[in-house]
Parts: structure tokens; sequence; C-alpha cells
């Protein structure tokens, strides 16, 4: 039997051998994933040669509104306004990431990069430093992050050589502080981390100020209203609606992800909480989006290099595949990151609108449109 000219539709063992192969290499622990399936979120900052598409919504095109959310230029912004209390500011480390932190809870972080490394050996157990989302289509950060104090250190080093691998830093999240300046602009450019620079950002921070909301019974009234749409989204998804295009495992997953409320606590911790899990029901969505195109990328891919003919080596790159099936592939990732964005779950640039807003009212107010619209997606697809 010629191995290269096989139908995709008959068993093969070749074939099924090739795609596990794949699935191993893609779940390996040089994934770049953000993963916050439990209460310890996990950020592996490293990267791979295996699976190079991943879903993003850290995106400025996501904002509808170009004005809701304020952004910084990391390369050039060195003016630090004069109105501000410098009573009130301080400097720390920047740490921009593809992503949104809540301040609560305890986060991991996983550092293989030299500037990181060194920024970890340099601040300690207890030392402070500041993770805030940086944009993928512009390299800009939000002008809003959140503090970290570092917990514990866990260094890894090879077993032959005694060279440092990489720092898990288990952190916990603390208060929301505005960004005002960089301090050191050029450790943003992006020769710097070609040539793998030890140097860090450093920026001048300032404690948000607590801005008053408006009369109670309006928060009375929104904290209501995203009750019931929450524990409907809870029930929602344990009965297995929405969720029918998902991995088995992910549906199972998505039963606990969103805890029944039987009461709202009327404070900004409580607030931070459930935005948290519903942050959770948003990665956990996206995780069996990511999983599925994967999948479909793989088998694309065997498929694609089997055509192609000759010895067959594994990972399959898709830059040792003809033309027309590179563009297949690019086809493929881009009809799923659309689709996944279409569904609204964003767990990046939502959140963020979260952080920047001023009082508490706008971001239950905001929070609960988010909710609200989730309750009303199976309504949506009715419709279409």
């Amino acid at each position: 039997m010629n191995r290269h000219n096989l139908s995709k539709d008959e068993p093969i063992p070749f074939r099924w051998f090739a795609l596990t192969v794949l699935w191993l290499l893609c779940h390996t622990d040089v994934s770049t994933c953000f993963q916050p399936p439990t209460r310890m979120i996990r950020h592996r900052a490293s990267s791979t040669l295996y699976y190079a598409f991943s879903l993003t919504s850290a995106l400025e095109s996501c904002i509808g509104d170009k004005d809701i959310l304020p952004w910084i230029n990391t390369t050039d912004n060195t003016d630090v306004d004069d109105d501000i209390d410098s009573s009130h500011c301080r400097t720390v480390p920047l740490y921009p990431l593809a992503a949104c932190y809540l301040p609560t809870g305890q986060h991991q972080l996983r550092n293989i990069e030299p500037r990181n490394l060194k920024m970890a050996n340099d601040l300690g157990i207890n030392g402070r430093f500041c993770v805030v989302c940086s944009a993928v289509d512009t390299g800009r950060i939000a002008a809003v992050g959140t503090m970290f104090r570092i917990l514990h250190m866990d260094p890894q080093t090879d077993p032959v050589s005694g060279q440092l691998l990489r720092i898990l830093l288990t952190c916990e999240a603390e208060d929301l502080v505005n960004i005002r300046a960089i301090q050191n602009p050029k450790a943003a450019k992006w020769e710097n981390r070609l040539q793998h620079s030890e140097e860090y950002l450093m920026a001048t921070v300032c404690s948000r100020p607590n801005t008053t909301s408006n009369p109670q019974n309006n928060i009375q009234q929104l904290n209501q209203a995203i009750l019931e749409d929450y524990n409907r989204v809870s029930h929602m998804y344990r009965d297995g609606t929405g969720a029918e295009t998902l991995p088995p495992f992910t549906r199972e997953r998505l039963e606990f992800v969103l805890p029944t409320r039987s009461a709202m606590d009327d404070n900004e911790a409580s607030f931070w909480q459930m935005a948290q899990d519903w942050q959770t029901l948003c990665y956990t969505v996206r995780e069996g989006h990511q999983i599925r195109l994967m999948s479909d990328r793989n088998e694309l891919l065997i498929d694609a290099a089997i055509a192609k003919g000759g010895p067959l080596n594994l990972p399959v790159h898709v830059e040792d595949l003809l033309l027309e099936d590179r563009q297949k592939v690019q086809e493929l990732e881009v009809v799923a990151q659309q689709q996944w964005l279409s569904l609204q779950l964003d767990p990046t640039m939502d959140f963020q609108v979260l952080l920047s807003l001023e009082t508490y009212e706008e971001r239950l107010q905001y929070f609960a449109n988010m909710v609200h619209r989730e309750r009303n997606r199976p309504k949506r697809k009715e419709r279409c």
C-alpha cells in the first residue's frame, strides 16, 4: 500500500500515528498559552514551532469604541502628567502580556525570556511589578495595569549544565494602577528582544483615585440583574446549551466553571471574584475552540504533506507545503478566529475595559451587559 495516496476517510494507521505525534508535540510544555481553567491562573511565556497560531482577542481592533481604552506606546512614552501627585506614584518593573489580569486571587507566571528572568531575580520574594495588557496588533500597552506581589519563586535549571532555564512565579494580585510614564523606552524596541537583552521595562505608576458612585439603588438593581443573568448562563452551560461544537472534555469542564450564586455581595472584592469566574468561562470556551482548530489544522497539514509525496517529517511545518496548501491553512485559521470572535466571549479587552472604568457602578453596568449578551446568545443563534 502506498502511504502517500491514502484516502482521508479510510482507517489509516500511519495517518493516525502522524496525527497522534502532532497532538503530543502541541501539548508539550513548550506551548504558548494562557490557561485559567482552575483558580490558579498560569501563563506560559514561551514559544512553539509546532503550533504557531493562537486565537486571541488581545487586539485594539476588537474594541468598538476606540476612545473607551487609553493606550501607551512603550517606545516613545516618556512624558509624565504634571497634574499627578507624585506622592502616590512609584517606579516598578513593567510586565506586558497579551492578556488581562484582574486584581484578585493568585496567579502563576512562567518566565523564560532573559529580561523576565532578570526581573524575577532582581525583585525576589515580596517584590512588586505591574502586569499590563499588550495589544498583539499594535504592540501598545493599556494605560491601566495590575500590581503583582511575588509570593514564591521556583527556579528550574538544566540538570547537566546548571544553566537557569525558567522561573515559575506565584504571585498575588493587589491593586490597580495608572501607568504614567515609561522610564526606559529603548528597552521596548524589538531588536532588544531579538538580541535577548536582559533589560526589562520600568514605568512610573500611580494609585487610582477612589471615585464615588451614584445612588445605592442603581447598584442594587444592577447587582440583581447580573445575578439573574449569571445564574441563567450557569444553568445554560450545565445543560450543554451553546457548547455543542466544543470538544467533549471542554463541555464537561464548562459544567463547573460558573458556580451558581444565591446572592451577590455589594463590594468590589466580590465583584472581581465574579468577574474572574466569568473570565475563566471565556478562556475555557476559547480553549475548546483552540483545540478544535488545532485538530483541523493538523489534519490539513498531514493530508497536504502526504499528498506532496516523499518522506513525512514530523512536525509538519506550513512553510514546507505547497502554496495552495499554505493558503488553505491560512484560510482555516482566519475563519476560526472570526467564528470565535463572533461569540463575543472576549477574555481580554472586555476585562481591560472593566479595569479602566472609573467607578464601581460603571464596572457593574459594563459587566451586566457582558453577562446579558451571553444569556441572549442562544436566542441570537435561533434568529440567524
